[in-house]
């Protein structure tokens, strides 16, 4: 079976890739082979290649404060290559397809846990708001194509992630990656302490990007029924708790200071993944575990450079 991977440097693009050519025939396509604004340039490139799946693990993503300066740029970006990839399968008969959505989709003021039918045009959480409106409205698109052009597409909507391969950025990466790079550089550094935004008491939803590969092979072998899954770990784990753990490993002896002056952003975020779990698939990797192997490897890389 060939499987075309759209996004194949990013973070999940890039383990999907790895991970899935185990099992499958891998073509991984990115930015430096296929403009995806181009949606004449896609139809001739998946022509060619003419692949069983097509998954969209491509897009524009940014931190809050990006997010929140540039709301229509990635609106109007994200839109424009969902509406591309999905015309040009369309017009190549090509039904099968995977889109990733992200937890920030779904409103912060609504019960926990999440659900697959929660989704709210009229509210959506304003750090996120073009972004989560561009998920929203290909998730729309993708069920009028299942409907009307009898399309297969599964949407995966994916919690908070972390593994190798991640943005690593101190202030830019999201909430494990981020912890990592603070924790092992003020260890390397020899900093007394490690400052965080916030109380620590947010609570949010991780997974081990892996096993997020493993949801997706497990989608195509067992052909999936199309709609719209929540796939997480179902693990919960406080700010504080998370900032703890990476401590521990990364064997830092410093304090952890706490800043309750900053913002704590949405307190929980966990997701409903039963309806998807109830289909055979669970996660596997135990948070420490994953924290671990993720660990190694930013360490592996740091070195590399210096």
């Amino acid at each position: 079976m060939k499987v075309v991977i759209l996004g194949s440097n990013g973070f999940l693009g890039s383990n999907l890739t790895s991970f899935l050519n185990e099992d499958f025939e891998v073509v991984g396509l990115n930015r430096e082979n296929l403009d995806l604004d181009d949606e004449q340039e896609i139809k001739k490139v998946l022509m060619g290649i003419n692949p069983d799946y097509v998954l969209l693990a491509a897009g524009k993503v940014g931190g809050i404060g990006a997010n929140l300066n540039n709301n229509f740029l990635f609106f109007d970006s994200n839109l424009a290559i969902q509406r591309n990839v999905f015309n040009a399968c369309l017009n190549l008969d090509i039904k099968n397809i995977i889109f990733f959505a992200s937890n920030t989709i779904y409103p912060n003021n609504i019960e926990v846990p999440f659900r697959e039918d929660d989704l709210d045009l009229n509210n959506i959480d304003n750090s996120n708001y073009g972004y989560s409106l561009s998920k929203i409205v290909g998730i729309k698109a993708a069920e009028i194509l299942n409907l009307e052009k009898n399309m297969n597409i599964t949407t995966l909507v994916l919690s908070n992630l972390y593994g190798p391969n991640d943005n690593f950025d101190k202030d830019l990466g999201h909430v494990v990656p981020s912890l990592i790079a603070k924790f092992i550089s003020a260890k390397e550094l020899g900093n007394p302490e490690v400052n965080l935004w916030g109380t620590g008491k947010p609570k949010r939803e991780v997974t081990y990007v892996k096993d997020i590969c493993d949801a997706v092979r497990f989608s195509i072998k067992n052909k999936v029924p199309k709609g719209v899954y929540n796939v997480g770990s179902g693990d919960e784990y406080t700010i504080e708790q998370i900032a703890n753990l990476i401590k521990e490993i990364s064997l830092y002896k410093g304090e952890t200071i706490f800043d309750s002056s900053k913002p704590d952003g949405t307190m929980r975020k966990i997701m409903d993944s039963s309806k998807f779990n109830n289909l055979g698939w669970a996660s596997k990797t135990k948070f420490d575990e994953g924290l671990l192997e993720t660990i190694n490897y930013y360490k592996k890389i740091i070195s590399n450079i210096s």
